[in-house]
């Protein structure tokens, strides 16, 4: 079975690490570095993920060139220890940006931006380069254009779709004005959703598969799901349980009200 692309549902600095901390190490390269040969045959097999690559920056409108093409790349199980990350992002440098990995997928999964054509040959020189980022190109596996994970429509759906959080807040704002208007285009009900300053969640009624076949061009486009329900039945009404609440103790060091969470519905 095909792995299958998951949305992002958050990226961001883990407030607590579960996984064990890595050893500070030796000046000792790791032993799975590649060399020679095998160096040299996965750097070609990573720069033939190029050619879509380039395909995909000439055949996009030129209303949205100014959207980065975001590429997904699986890094291997040896390469996950946060101090093998520095070189990782050092392949990805671009001839004008450094920052151009803006999130994970899951640990061994990067999501990395690529802002203009200049940038991806940049790219490409680095790992035509193998010999100087032999242990960033032996850390990475594979590299693929992002797809983004769009659910199948059932009728009258209401649809929850995200954009790509690009870590960059004048770019995300011009992508979100691109996106209203490309729906506009398309004739949709769209509307913007609040969910936290990290997501960019909008949400759309009435929407056919052929139009949503044509949604899922939009560069930009991180997922495509349902969006969330709930309800309250009246057999809840019925109920002899009583919930006893608790409330804030006066007595309590903590005397400011707004030390205490706010619990609400997303």
């Amino acid at each position: 079975m095909a792995k299958k692309n998951l949305p992002i549902k958050l990226f961001q600095k883990r407030k607590i690490d579960e996984r064990r901390t890595e050893g500070g190490g030796d000046s000792k390269p790791p032993k799975w570095i590649l060399k020679d040969k095998e160096l040299e045959e996965r750097a070609q097999f990573l720069l033939e993920s190029f050619d879509e690559i380039t395909e995909k920056f000439a055949s996009r409108s030129s209303h949205r060139d100014f959207i980065p093409t975001t590429i997904k790349v699986d890094i291997s199980e040896n390469a996950i220890a946060k101090s093998h990350r520095r070189d990782i992002r050092r392949l990805f440098y671009g001839k004008n940006s450094k920052n151009n990995v803006i999130g994970f997928i899951d640990s061994n999964t990067l999501l990395v931006k690529l802002d203009s054509l200049d940038e991806s040959v940049q790219v490409q020189a680095n790992i035509r380069n193998f010999n100087r980022y032999a242990k960033s190109v032996s850390a990475v596996e594979s590299i693929q254009i992002f797809k983004p994970f769009i659910v199948r429509l059932n009728s009258k759906d209401v649809l929850k779709v995200s954009l790509i959080d690009f870590l960059n807040s004048e770019l995300n704002n011009s992508v979100k004005i691109s996106f209203k208007k490309f729906c506009h285009e398309l004739n949709l009900n769209v509307k913007e959703i609040f969910y936290s300053s990290e997501l960019i969640v909008f949400k759309i009624k009435e929407i056919s598969k052929s139009t949503l076949d044509k949604l899922s061009d939009f560069e930009a486009l991180e997922s495509v799901t349902y969006m969330p329900k709930y309800q309250i039945g009246l057999d809840i009404l019925e109920s002899n349980f009583k919930l006893k609440a608790k409330k804030p103790n006066p007595q309590s060091e903590y005397l400011s009200y707004s030390w205490y969470p706010i619990v609400g519905i997303l």
